[in-house]
């Protein structure tokens, strides 16, 4: 079972644009945090519908919901 894999380009976006929220300051940081969800969001529904075994496509789910959860707290 694949549980480890090599991270895909929307999981390193995701990477670049956490470091980018939590370092920066501003419309940088405006931007970080929103190439930090989108890309999460993406992988995550990539991970879900595409994913190579249970365990992956029920992390993308778990972290899909997660993701969608803060996004609307954040929205109210």
């Amino acid at each position: 079972m694949l549980i480890l894999q090599k991270p895909n380009p929307p999981l390193i976006a995701a990477g670049i644009g956490f470091v980018i929220d939590k370092f920066a300051s501003g419309v940088f940081q405006t931007i970080g945090t929103t190439l930090f969800i989108s890309s999460l969001i993406i992988w995550s529904y990539l991970e879900l519908t595409k994913g190579v075994n249970w365990f992956r496509k029920a992390l993308g789910g778990i972290v899909l919901i997660i993701t969608l959860m803060n996004l609307f707290n954040r929205l109210r």
